[in-house]
């Protein structure tokens, strides 16, 4: 039995468009933990990440013809959905008897529409996959029926059959560290905070799992609301392992609140400074959830920036997307995290449905009064089951082409809203960008914290997303 993993062959430029340049390459640690499952179990696996490798599909045919796999997965966000279904049917046109599973937020989301959608999908995984690819490949080997197995949805006769639930992992420190070494050289992985920087060696970490949050544009809100973490200790053992097996020099956390647990940050830091690491790292998390007794300990132990979904400065659409914030509890958190030398990152979302133009004005400006370090306008994105994607059919015209599924789209959109074209909402992110980088307030924050080389690195970027770009014919006026 031979496992062959499969992160698809979708560029950086097809998720971030013209922005691609300062985009981050992280590497795909959901094969990781499947691959590690796989390997604990004595499978024979291996992974192929398309996008840090840059893979087309004749490439990549080359590399599942040499290793002639039993079993292939797949994993794929929505915006990734269409080049998964490239790879899929690749590999039933290589052999027809080879057994394709996909995995993802968009299948879970979304999985009786997607198996309809792409025939070259044998199994979907229906929420957390890795006991159940494990399960999956077991009832191959031994000849067993796939329905005994939990959590998939599955082709049989012509018909899709869903099997029982599978229960969510509740102890996450059972399970072990995700297989990293089966991934392709980590130098060739990079984070957004470290674009145009000395080269460091990067990774991603997990260390948790679903959100209580009700956030109503959330594609992640399909792995469940509950709340599971792992302890400081395992965080810090997984870290202290990085540092030594791997020489990382900086850790991007990708849980969805990081500091959800704030005595649990408190508790991992005080290992940090205790034991040091010589690793710097960032994190996401919300504006009204810091205190200044773990922003303290969080910058003493190596952390270097806060990613902050800030999303609106109207009020109403606040309350639309369901953030439970207000304005005042955001500038008062990121007052906090600046008062403690740790970088801010926002993001803010553009297009709701419903909203008007002055309504995106309004975020701007709001955006424009904020110290942060960086920013992210993203264009909102329907995703499959979530609450906005409903009230987006409404209010616009929602795209069923899901290559179209990103913040950043250079073409078509995911969403475009009835009082609003297409031209222009793509025109107010550029200005969006434009206004927030050009000001020289924003420009000497950043030579405070950054070498002039840097800047000059920065500007590069900016010049290549904004003035050289590739269709110089299709100029928004702004």
């Amino acid at each position: 039995m031979r496992i062959l993993l499969i992160y698809p062959p979708i560029t950086e430029e097809e998720v971030y468009a013209q922005y691609s340049g300062a985009a981050p390459c992280l590497p795909p640690l959901g094969l990781c933990y499947l691959g590690k499952y796989l390997l604990d179990a004595n499978y024979d696996v291996k992974i192929i990440d398309c996008v840090a490798e840059r893979l087309g599909l004749q490439e990549l045919r080359s590399r599942i013809v040499d290793y002639s796999p039993t079993v292939v997965g797949v994993s794929s966000t929505t915006v990734a959905f269409y080049y998964a279904t490239q790879v899929l049917s690749l590999v039933k046109d290589i052999d027809p008897e080879i057994v394709t599973v996909l995995g993802g937020a968009h299948l879970t989301a979304f999985h009786k529409e997607s198996m309809e959608e792409c025939e070259s999908i044998d199994i979907g995984v229906l929420g957390e996959g890795e006991q159940t690819l494990v399960d999956i490949v077991r009832a191959i080997e031994n000849g067993d029926s796939i329905d005994t197995v939990k959590g998939i949805v599955h082709r049989q006769d012509g018909n899709l059959i869903q099997t029982e639930s599978r229960p969510t992992v509740k102890d996450l420190d059972e399970i072990p560290f995700p297989a990293r070494e089966l991934l392709p050289s980590l130098d060739t992985y990079v984070h957004t905070a470290l674009r145009g920087k000395k080269k460091k060696l990067t990774t991603t970490m997990i260390t948790s799992r679903g959100c209580p949050k009700r956030c109503a544009y959330c594609d992640q809100s399909v792995f469940g609301k509950v709340w599971r973490s792992h302890s400081a200790e395992y965080v810090f053992s997984e870290m202290k392992s990085l540092k030594e097996d791997f020489g990382v020099d900086f850790i991007s956390f990708e849980d969805d609140n990081f500091s959800l647990s704030r005595d649990r940050v408190k508790e991992l830091c005080r290992k940090i400074i205790e034991y040091p690491l010589d690793i710097g790292w960032a994190c996401s998390g919300r504006a009204d959830n810091v205190d200044e007794e773990m922003l303290k300990l969080m910058k003493k132990a190596g952390c270097e920036s806060i990613y902050v979904g800030i999303e609106s400065g109207s009020p109403r659409i606040l309350k639309l997307l369901n953030k439970n914030i207000s304005k005042e509890k955001v500038i008062e958190g990121i007052r906090k995290i600046k008062q403690n030398r740790i970088r801010v990152l926002g993001s803010f979302i553009l297009g709701v449905p419903s909203e008007t133009k002055e309504e995106m004005a309004q975020t701007l400006d709001y955006a424009l009064t904020l110290p942060l370090d960086g920013v992210s306008f993203f264009i909102f994105t329907p995703y499959p089951r979530t609450e906005l994607r409903d009230l987006a059919f409404n209010y616009g015209k929602v795209s069923t082409n899901w290559k179209d599924y990103t913040g950043h789209p250079s073409g078509t959109l995911p969403y475009i809203p009835d009082n609003i074209t297409q031209d222009e909402l793509l025109a107010f992110q550029e200005k969006a960008y434009k206004r927030f980088l050009l000001r020289p307030s924003y420009v000497l924050r950043y030579l405070r914290n950054h070498s002039m080389l840097d800047l000059c690195n920065k500007g590069i970027l900016f010049l290549k997303a904004f003035y050289f770009k590739k269709n110089n014919s299709e100029r928004r006026s702004i």
